[in-house]
């Protein structure tokens, strides 16, 4: 048991202590990372980094036209050029799908409209039929 207790108690002093060194790191850590000299000297860096990445960029293009390699640039225009055409191809069959329901529509009022062009036919030749039958001709009067 006292062994027990010992290393419990030697824990807690070292959690303690970690823990206070931690604090003491993070704390330089941050007025370091806020200090004027290290963020100028970062920015400087960081233009000349960005620089030497564009040149590299530039070179690796020329490479590419050499041999015939796609870039990423080419890559990321064709991608772009997809999506554009899938959102063309999508309107358009929006536009279909509207042109097909006005087809329809225009379908069904013309074959209302058939059907009662066709009654009136029907009729028209039947009174044609009749009087064409009739011993009565238009004209004459009825005896």
């Amino acid at each position: 048991m006292g062994k027990k207790k010992s290393e419990d108690e030697l824990l807690k002093v070292l959690k303690k202590k970690g823990t206070k060194l931690e604090a003491e790191l993070n704390e330089k850590i941050q007025k370091w990372l806020n200090s004027r000299e290290l963020i100028e000297k970062a920015s400087l860096e960081s233009n000349a980094a960005a620089k030497e990445a564009k040149k590299l960029q530039e070179l690796m293009e020329m490479m590419s036209v050499i041999g015939n390699i796609p870039t990423k640039r080419d890559v990321a225009n064709v991608a772009r050029m997809q999506v554009q055409m899938e959102e063309k191809i999508d309107h358009l069959e929006e536009i279909l799908l509207e042109m097909k329901k006005n087809i329809r529509k225009k379908k069904k009022k013309k074959s209302i409209t058939d059907i009662k062009m066709d009654k009136e036919k029907r009729i028209d030749d039947l009174i044609k039929a009749i009087t064409a039958s009739s011993p009565f001709k238009s004209g004459t009067e009825l005896p």
